[in-house]
Order: C-alpha cells, then structure tokens, then sequence
C-alpha cells in the first residue's frame, strides 16, 4: 500500500496508517472490552479501504504482473512470519502461554497455515492472505469495469458478502468467506478515491467538527451493534455494520487530519508507516515475550492488564517501539524476507 499519489506524499494517510495498526496491537491485548468495542469497526475495514484507495489498475500492468507482485508483498511475509512464529509457539505457548490449557497437538495450526487461513501460531496473518485474493479478485472486476460500473455491481458484491457471513461457517482456504467482505471496502475505496483525498483537504475546524460527530455516531452504533471480528465473519447486523464501518473510517480519517495539522510531517512516522507488515507479523510473539520479562523479571503480575485501558496502551506502544530496530535489520540485511526485493 503506497502513501504516495504523484510526487504528494499524503501525510495523513501516514498517520491514519500508524493510528490503525496501533489499536490492531492494542485489540491483541486484554484491554476494557468498552474501549475496545468501537476500534473494531476501525481497524481491518480501514486496512481493505486504504489498499482500494492507493489501487490504480492502469499502473499494475498484466495480470501476471501484478500477481506476482502481490506474491511477494503479501504471501512471502506470510510465509516468513509462519516460519518463524510456529516454533515459537510450539515451543513457548504449547508449555508456557496461554494455549497450555487447550493442550493442542503440535500440529494443530499447520492445516491452516497451508491453507493460508486463520492460524493460531500467529493469528494475525490471516490478513495477508485476505488481502492477496482480495486485489486479485478486484483486479479482474477494475481491469473491464470503469468506476461507474464498478458502483453499479456495488449492491451486487454486498448480497454476496451477506450471503457469505450469513452462510458460511467454515474457513475457506486463502480465507475467502471473508475476501466477500472485504472486497466491498476494497472496492469502496477505490471507487471515491478523489473524494476521500478531497476530504483529507478539508481545513482543521471541518475535521475537529467531523471528530466529534462521527466519533459519537461510531461509539453510540457500536454499543447497538456489538463487536465485529472479520476473520470470523462476525459482524453483528451485517446491514448496520456496514455504515457504521464507513462513518468509522470519516472519524478515523479526521483524527489523522488532525495530527498532521499539529505535528506536520515526521519521517519516523513514515517509516515506521511503511513497515507495517513487520509489526503484523511479530507483535503477537513481542507482546509475549514482553509480558514474560515484565512478570519475571520485574514482577509486574499480569493482573495489571485485565480489563484495563492505560497499562495496555503503553504495552501497546512499547510493542511496537521494539520492532522498530527489527524493521530496521530486516531492511538492511534481509528485506526479501518480507517480500521487498527493490
């Protein structure tokens, strides 16, 4: 997902970026279930509409080209994160997390991670393999549709999504009961791109305003409608979802607004917006191996987390924090491990 439209960096993109991969690591944790409730509408809704707004099909090139570009930027990490997170969990969650009590067998998550669906070593890929059938499935639909054909198949790719959440009770390889889904805020972004970067061009009082009146729709909507979780097709009322998902990413998309304006462009933020997929990919395993040295070595008790906000924010953020030197050995020494290869 670039940040990048001509030569314009959008800064707020950036920030909007960081903003949802933050409360990602934060839904990983046991933080107040309150708290949590409304940031579930934001986070892997904005991840498909982000990657539709930054699609541009006239640029991809052939098909082949464009999956094998997709290949490596999405199904390589896939692969790398599993490689590394199975031991892991093998080792450290099997005997000493919280899977200990489930007594799986040590071969519990390879079916799924064969099949590139949701797997429990390292739950949070699952996205990557959505994401990879979600533009190659767009791919076709934007390579002989134009925008306005595209909006009139529109209802059509919400019938199927609802079919799809309201049918389907199996995980389907590449997770496609969700890519049915997905697909529709892929779609929606790339359908109002012009109209979304022309938002972001509104000035701070709009955005101040949009906060507040989108943020309140959203808590209040997300109270009524319960929590979502995409990879397992849970959505509440689907036809209320679906709108409250959308004023979601408006608020989200003020906030960023709003952090631009304050603290401009930062080129930490940057680069920590373009290494995403490193804090998809490990802050599962991070999270753990903080938890052990705050319980071991500096007897914290876990206690200190349940159902708390503060203490899993800063968790949350430290998290990521430590990532950052990973990200950048990775992209020195080994960036083909995740799918970079320029």
């Amino acid at each position: 997902m670039a940040e990048v439209i001509g030569k314009e960096r959008i800064v707020w993109l950036d920030y909007l970026r960081l903003f949802a991969i933050y409360f990602v690591v934060v839904s990983h944790t046991p933080v107040s279930a309150e708290f949590n409730l409304p940031l579930t509408y934001i986070r892997m809704p904005f991840f498909f509409l982000c990657s539709g707004l930054m699609f541009n099909v006239q640029r991809e090139g052939t098909f082949c080209e464009f999956l094998k570009k997709k290949a490596r930027s999405l199904l390589i990490p896939f692969a790398t994160f599993h490689i590394i997170s199975y031991p892991f969990w093998l080792v450290f969650d099997r005997n000493f997390g919280a899977d200990v009590a489930d007594a799986y067998p040590w071969y519990e998550p390879l079916p799924d991670i064969l099949l590139g669906r949701f797997a429990i070593d390292d739950a949070p890929l699952w996205f990557l393999t959505a994401l990879f059938c979600t533009e190659i499935i767009y791919f076709f639909i934007a390579k002989y549709l134009n925008n306005k054909q595209i909006l009139i198949l529109l209802p059509v790719l919400v019938v199927i999504g609802y079919l799809s959440q309201a049918y389907i009770s199996v995980k389907l390889p590449f997770m496609l009961q969700t890519v049915a889904v997905s697909i529709i805020f892929y779609a929606l972004g790339n359908i109002f791109q012009e109209q979304i970067f022309a938002l972001g061009r509104k000035n701070f009082i709009w955005h101040c305003v949009s906060l507040i009146l989108f943020g309140s729709i959203l808590y209040f909507s997300s109270i009524y409608n319960g929590k979502i979780a995409m990879h397992i097709n849970q959505y509440g009322n689907f036809w209320f979802f679906l709108p409250i998902s959308f004023i979601a990413l408006l608020a989200s998309q003020s906030f960023a607004v709003i952090l631009e304006h304050i603290f401009s462009r930062r080129n930490w933020i940057e680069y920590i917006s373009r290494n995403l997929i490193i804090i998809v990919g490990l802050h599962i395993m991070v999270g753990k191996l903080l938890k052990f040295i705050t319980l071991y070595i500096f007897n914290i008790p876990l206690s200190v987390y349940q159902d708390t906000i503060i203490p899993n924010l800063i968790f949350s953020l430290v998290s990521i924090l430590l990532l950052v030197p990973v990200m950048m050995f990775v992209n020195r020494f080994c960036p083909k491990l995740i799918g970079k290869f320029k």
